[in-house]
């Protein structure tokens, strides 16, 4: 594997992880409000 790819499928995991995070967050507060 290159180093390139290897770098490029770190970001898509880290923006991954990110944007399950951002979603559990809205969930945690919905089930607050609600």
């Amino acid at each position: 594997m290159r180093e390139s790819e290897r770098a490029r499928a770190r970001e898509r995991a880290s923006a991954h992880e990110r944007e399950r995070a951002s979603a559990h967050e809205r969930e945690r507060e919905r089930a607050c409000t609600s």
